[in-house]
């Protein structure tokens, strides 16, 4: 009961070579089919190829033809424009000219339907190979030994970059050292999806970076990254999950954990997104962030500079910088002219020369149902300014206080706790 539609060649004269079987000692086949068209039922002429009939192709896709299958439990025909031949019930075709990758990974033919399986480093790595397919994580990967004997470069160039998709599974990729002069993430640039992914002690060669992807073009969805980074350089441009966050990119309940410690000239610091032109949402920093060493420094604890939006989106962490050095902090955004909307910031250290419990400077856009610790002082404001609010650590945890948040599907709240975002409460 099996049948064959696939070519077989072979440049070897003596290569035994068939539809259905190559060689053997002795065999015993029924109801096995294949196309005319191709190659012999057997190779050996030892073998009698009883039981295997020759069928045109036309005859390949009708279920009348094949007798001895099961078309009531085992096996059907569904005529489409993808696969007009037999396929089984429990185990569908995977696409006309699509295998198994077993050579790059743990299978999986890249679609959505039958993603590229990774349980290995080395299949992390291939990832690049087939940047506009679907991946799925099936395990955590531990990266150390790895990345002591090869380069891990961020997977997707500058031009083309990422476009697939990339389910991580809730699985974690831990002690990723990725190598590069330009640009530092997983992912290089993320035109596609990336959902649901965990790193932690994640490092940089370059001062350009983001934990999940140095330029975001596309979404990054419920991912995390867990940090424990001590870094030094000149023109720093960190992100937590991106550095850049595009126009049209999305990043929707992510976070970051762990501690941050940044030194030099010219530093940029943003939880979620050093540059945010795009959307940032449902969202929260919870990693302490040290600078004391700085000159020239700029942080937020979401986002450095802000030109696109963020909605409901909180931050916990204090963030520790030389207040005798030129340095900008805000608890949400250090700079921005764009929207922040429905956020928190409950951090009670904010130590830089200019800061701000939300942001530092505010040049336009809107600032609209916004909360800040008592402890820090209220921005520079030129845009539109509605409901800020600023409280003290006991009205922080007062539920009553935040009327005008979604309790529904966005934010939980308990007495005595500080707010939680519902997605990112699972990460």
């Amino acid at each position: 009961n099996c049948y064959n539609i696939g070519y077989s060649s072979a440049t070897s004269e003596s290569a035994k070579l068939g539809s259905i079987v190559g060689g053997g000692i002795s065999a015993r086949m029924s109801s096995c089919y294949y196309d005319s068209t191709l190659t012999s039922p057997t190779g050996d002429i030892t073998l009698r190829p009883f039981g295997c009939v020759a069928l045109s192709t036309v005859e390949m896709t009708d279920s009348d033809s094949y007798k001895g299958f099961n078309f009531k439990t085992v096996w059907n025909i569904i005529p489409d424009e993808n696969y007009v031949y037999p396929q089984l019930k429990i185990n569908p075709h995977i696409g006309v000219g699509e295998t198994e990758n077993i050579r790059d990974f743990a299978g999986g033919c890249g679609t959505f339907e039958n993603p590229y399986k990774i349980m290995t480093p080395g299949q992390l790595d291939n990832v690049r190979k087939y940047p506009g397919s679907t991946f799925m994580l099936l395990n955590d990967i531990d990266m150390n030994q790895y990345c002591r004997n090869n380069e891990f470069a961020p997977i997707g160039d500058s031009l083309f970059g990422f476009y697939g998709t990339f389910m991580g599974e809730g699985h974690k990729i831990s002690n990723l050292t990725i190598t590069s002069d330009e640009q530092g993430g997983l992912f290089g640039l993320n035109n596609g999806e990336i959902y649901n992914l965990d790193l932690e002690n994640i490092s940089f060669t370059s001062g350009i970076a983001g934990g999940i992807a140095c330029v975001n073009t596309g979404l990054i969805y419920m991912s995390s990254v867990t940090y424990a980074l001590e870094m030094e350089g000149k023109n720093v441009m960190l992100g937590g999950i991106a550095s850049s966050n595009k126009i049209g990119g999305m990043v929707i309940s992510c976070g970051i954990n762990g501690q941050i410690t940044l030194g030099g000239n010219n530093v940029y610091f943003g939880g979620i997104a050093y540059n945010n032109m795009g959307i940032i949402a449902g969202s929260y920093n919870n990693c302490e962030f040290i600078s004391e060493k700085s000159n020239y420094l700029t942080a937020g604890g979401i986002t450095t500079s802000n030109s696109g939006t963020v909605s409901d989106c909180i931050a916990y962490a204090n963030m520790y910088i030389d207040p005798y050095s030129e340095s900008v902090a805000g608890g949400i955004s250090a700079v921005s002219t764009g929207s922040i909307v429905n956020s928190i910031c409950t951090a009670s250290k904010l130590t830089a020369r200019q800061s701000g419990g939300i942001c530092a400077y505010y040049n336009s856009g809107k600032i609209y149902n916004c909360y800040f610790r008592n402890e820090l002082s209220r921005p520079t404001f030129e845009g539109e300014v509605n409901d800020v609010y600023k409280l003290t650590d006991e009205e922080l945890c007062n539920p009553l206080n935040f009327n005008e948040l979604d309790t529904d599907s966005m934010w939980y709240m308990e007495e005595g706790m500080y707010p939680v975002l519902i997605e990112a409460f699972l990460l």
